[in-house]
């Protein structure tokens, strides 16, 4: 490992006071915080480390507070529906071959002690979770009937892969995730459970992650043009068109019209929009 310096780049000294006392850092972040935010650190690579105090408060803000959320959401809607992985809908099967690869990267990095490469997947993997999954996701768990059972089943079974991934980097709140989504027959705390294998899916995995990628990059590029052309959102715009080599199908279509907000997609040479107002 490296050094922890201080934040302004010097060497720690309790002559100088140039550092925050550890205990009080973790009683106002969280020893998984503390943990969390070294573990992904460059010093993990033998590389020097300026300890930032507002850095751990960074993690407790982009992971444990934004999974608490999609925890809470979760736990308002559960209803007993318990966890399944066979949905057909197109972004539970995404959210799980999400967590597939989250698995490959996760365990790919412990067996090689690099625990930095083993961690670092989870910050954007809650990200996925929480600004993609669950928001795309709420109006099917607040409505009633299959969609909503399919949603519920599969954030569980999600929540509850999730908290085994996470047991060796954030210890305390995994067990706590893992006994909010714990069904009868599993073990009694997370850390006697084993470490997730990687699960089996009847869609190809690849395709709908490859797929997913380009519907999002078409979202992000489609916002920045209206954005460019000082349109809001709430504005209906007639058309967007997109590159015909992409090959999406009207699940991803509709993810689309759904995010830009347009009336239809057309197939094209390149990504662009009727910004012609009726």
């Amino acid at each position: 490992n490296g050094i922890v310096l201080a934040e302004d780049g010097k060497k720690m000294s309790k002559k100088l006071k140039n550092y925050p006392d550890p205990m009080e850092v973790v009683d106002t972040y969280g020893a998984d915080a503390l943990r969390l935010y070294l573990l992904s650190s460059p010093v993990m690579q033998a590389e020097n480390l300026s300890f930032s105090e507002s850095g751990v408060g960074e993690i407790v803000k982009k992971n444990i507070n934004r999974l608490n959320n999609v925890l809470a959401f979760y736990k308002l809607y559960e209803d007993g529906t318990v966890r399944d992985y066979k949905s057909t809908h197109i972004l539970d099967q995404w959210i799980l071959a999400r967590v597939a690869a989250l698995i490959g990267e996760s365990t790919e990095g412990y067996e090689k002690y690099q625990l930095d490469r083993a961690v670092r997947p989870l910050a954007l993997f809650i990200d996925d979770l929480s600004v993609w999954y669950l928001r795309r996701s709420r109006e099917r768990i607040k409505a009633d009937g299959n969609d909503k059972k399919a949603a519920l089943g599969t954030l569980r079974y999600v929540l509850h892969a999730l908290s085994r991934i996470m047991a060796p980097s954030t210890p305390f709140f995994a067990e706590y995730l893992f006994q909010a989504v714990r069904e009868e027959e599993d073990e009694e705390s997370v850390h006697l459970a084993t470490w997730p294998e990687m699960p089996r899916f009847n869609f190809d995995a690849v395709d709908v992650l490859t797929k997913m990628f380009a519907t999002r990059f078409i979202v992000s590029q489609a916002l920045e043009a209206r954005d460019t052309a000082k349109i809001k959102v709430r504005q209906p715009l007639a058309r967007l068109i997109i590159p015909d080599e992409l090959h999406l199908s009207t699940e991803f279509m509709s993810l689309i019209i759904d995010e830009v907000n347009v009336k239809k997609i057309e197939v094209g040479d390149v990504l662009k929009f009727d910004t012609n107002i009726t």
